[in-house]
């Protein structure tokens, strides 16, 4: 076993400090069961932060589904710039749970369809209920997706599918997150975001150097966040092989050597095989989430060509067995449950007596996996789904009074940011933040520099605990600032230490 954690300089060695160019895609669950509990009025929330945390010179989309699915834009992405960013607020300000049921497998389809082009990395959130029942065919999909996309999955409410959730997340390499009814989105998709804006290191390659086969797992390895943590299991089905001091595993990237790790002493071998179980579940979860290639069907009628598309399946099929007997095989040595295998548990009793043994009934809440299941609701739920509509966040803050409370006064600051990331709020707004008057503020800089600095100290300290919330908009807006500093770090730090000692 061996780990590897890059930190952000890693990163951008290993990306000859380019700026990779990303995408970001929201993908939000517009079906009627979206009203129940107010979740579309929380993702909306949500969908407004993620819009004012892009990067300037990244590209984005906008996709709602149901039984049909409507993106914002024709193309599977368009730049961020000052009109896409308006028309996506406008969209999210009148988006509702409006498309009916729920059909996910279409607008990932059209994503697949469009992949992002060379040298660009595209992030997918999603959010939804998890009420649909093609779970299966969506994660296969997913998977072929996996070298390109990375899938951020939200389960909201009650009872959503975590089979669905889990599996969008862990087949791309993504991250999942499931959210309790009634509770604020955006702080939950504020962390998933930092996340996805961190640099990252791709087409990553390890070499064992060892004079004997060894089975990496997982084979392709997936890229790497900055400070986050790969590992990679080697295994080995010689036990006799000879370890010694020459030995050094490396870790490369597009060929160029990132990291190299030198045995320095012989390793004792362990037999409470704890590591190997680790690697075998590894194992089975790559060959569970492996995707076989698909059989070519050939369009003609002729006997030879019928008889090559059976041949096709017959291929298939058998490297299907082959992978089963493979996953059966590692989980009996290992000890490591699979999709095939079990655990028996069996208790002895000696006096073999049952009496007295009772019914209990427990209730249960049935998952969007067992749809069939479902019965009828009550009047009662109905007219919590009527309150829940009345009860919708309203986005348009324009006509609203200051927020008072320090959570409103977060959110009303991040829908006020300009989508290059720096704030052009009125004077008013800055005497209700501070106490005192923007012309107080004496610095020899332009008033929307000022004005933004103001805001970006105040979210650091008075409103440090939401920061998962603003590290997106902050960083973007530091960076903007830099930029029109012309990126003089001396004159950017005087600004920021200027305006801490006036506030």
């Amino acid at each position: 076993m061996i780990s590897f954690t890059p930190n952000e300089q890693d990163c951008q060695r290993a990306t000859n400090n380019v700026e990779t160019t990303n995408e970001f895609v929201f993908i939000v669950d517009c079906s009627g069961s979206m009203r129940d509990e107010n979740k579309i009025g929380y993702a909306r929330q949500s969908m407004m932060l993620f819009l004012k945390s892009l990067p300037l010179n990244s590209y984005f989309n906008i996709i709602r589904f149901g039984s049909s699915h409507q993106s914002l834009f024709d193309q599977a992405t368009v730049i961020y710039n000052e009109e896409n960013s308006k028309k996506a607020a406008d969209l999210i300000k009148k988006m509702d749970a409006d498309l009916g049921g729920t059909e996910l497998l279409n607008p990932l389809k059209w994503l697949g369809e469009h992949p992002p082009q060379d040298g660009r990395s595209r992030q997918i959130f999603l959010l939804t209920d998890g009420e649909i029942s093609n779970v299966t065919e969506v994660l296969d999909l997913c998977r072929s997706m996996s070298k390109s996309s990375r899938i951020f999955s939200f389960g909201l409410g009650k009872s959503p599918s975590r089979s669905l959730v889990k599996g969008l997340a862990r087949s791309t390499n993504g991250r999942f997150c499931f959210i309790p009814p009634s509770t604020k989105v955006d702080t939950y998709v504020g962390q998933q975001l930092e996340k996805a804006l961190q640099s990252s290191i791709t087409n990553l390659e390890i070499k064992w150097n060892l004079p004997i086969q060894v089975t990496t797992a997982p084979k392709t390895l997936p890229p790497v966040y900055a400070n986050d943590r790969l590992i990679v299991y080697g295994f080995i089905n010689d036990p006799s092989v000879q370890f010694d001091h020459r030995i050094q595993i490396e870790l490369f990237s597009n060929q160029h050597k990132l990291a190299e790790a030198k045995i320095t002493q012989i390793p004792a071998i362990i037999q409470n095989q704890t590591i190997s179980r680790l690697a075998a579940k590894a194992l089975i979860l790559e060959l569970q989430h492996s995707k076989l290639p698909p059989i070519q069907r050939k369009g003609s009628g002729q006997a030879r060509f019928q008889e090559l598309n059976k041949q096709d399946e017959k291929s298939i099929d058998n490297e299907k067995e082959e992978q089963k007997k493979h996953i059966i095989d590692l989980s009996l040595k290992y000890h490591i449950l699979s999709p095939y295998t079990s655990f028996v548990g069996i208790e002895k009793r000696r006096d073999g007596n049952n009496v007295g043994m009772v019914l209990r009934e427990v209730q249960i809440e049935i998952s969007a996996d067992d749809q069939h299941l479902q019965v009828r609701r009550s009047a009662a739920n109905s007219f919590v789904r009527r309150e829940s509509r009345a009860r919708q966040i309203p986005m348009d803050v324009d006509n609203e009074e200051f927020p008072s409370g320090d959570e409103d006064i977060v959110r009303y600051l991040i829908e006020k940011q300009n989508f290059d990331g720096l704030w052009s709020v009125d004077c008013d707004i800055i005497q209700k933040l501070t106490g005192k008057s923007l012309t107080q503020f004496q610095y020899s800089a332009q008033k929307e520099l000022i004005i933004s600095a103001i805001i970006i100290i105040l979210l650091e300290t008075r409103f440090s605990s939401y920061s998962s919330m603003c590290s997106g908009i902050i960083q973007k807006s530091k960076k903007r600032i830099l930029d029109l500093l012309n990126k003089d770090q001396n004159q950017f730090q005087s600004l920021f230490d200027g305006i801490r000692q006036q506030l």
